[in-house]
């Protein structure tokens, strides 16, 4: 059995576009999966905060006001990881889409150039 250049490159192009396939669906699983069981955003500690420059210099004296201050600092570093959080799953999940627009029909159309090269 000789193998010639012409269904090497067929063989070759199969192997690698079969690979990106598989890179993608294995993609698109982890992006499937992260959507319903997402990591729990960061949240900084009291302690992490209140050891900020910002609070360290301000005047604050009050518990209350720190207290609070402290709240919706966490509650913004919250939901800016909750945001990209989303931008990151919707970016992984393209990315993993195109590559298997892309790589599967020229897998498809160079599997078929070999299936006619065995007959």
């Amino acid at each position: 059995m000789s193998f010639k250049i012409r269904e090497f490159y067929y063989y070759a192009v199969c192997f690698v576009t079969l690979i990106m396939c598989i890179f993608a669906i294995t993609g698109l699983v982890n992006t499937i999966a992260d959507m319903f069981f997402p990591y729990p955003p960061y949240t900084p500690s009291k302690i992490e905060l209140l050891k900020n420059p910002k609070v360290l210099e301000s005047d604050i004296s009050d518990n209350q006001k720190i207290q609070q201050w402290v709240e919706e600092e966490q509650q913004m570093i919250k939901e800016r990881e909750t945001q990209q959080k989303r931008h990151q799953i919707a970016r992984d999940f393209s990315r993993s889409i195109s590559f298997l627009l892309v790589a599967f029909p020229i897998y498809l159309y160079h599997w078929r150039r070999v299936i006619k090269f065995e007959s």
